[in-house]
């Protein structure tokens, strides 16, 4: 398993807009997450910038239901204070 520095570094993409949607996420949800939303997230991290903005904009959703609630629950975690 990763730590949470480990996390917080695969959390710096390419494109300001995912630091901002990932880090959020990571700082508010992670710590209190399930753990198969965890490995979902980690799971998340590992695809490329483009799939995961197409995810968390809304533009495509992801097979599984843990991974579609994750990229709602991501979407949300910027506008909601609470998880």
């Amino acid at each position: 398993m990763y730590s949470l520095n480990q996390i917080r570094w695969r959390c710096r993409r390419g494109a300001r807009e995912l630091d901002v949607l990932l880090e959020n996420y990571l700082d508010r949800c992670f710590e209190t997450a399930s753990s198969d939303e965890r490995s979902a997230f980690i799971e998340l991290l590992k695809l490329d910038d483009t799939e995961i903005w197409a995810f968390l904009a809304g533009e495509r959703v992801p097979d599984g239901l843990v991974m579609a609630h994750l990229a709602r629950k991501i979407r949300m975690s910027v506008t909601v204070r609470r998880c």
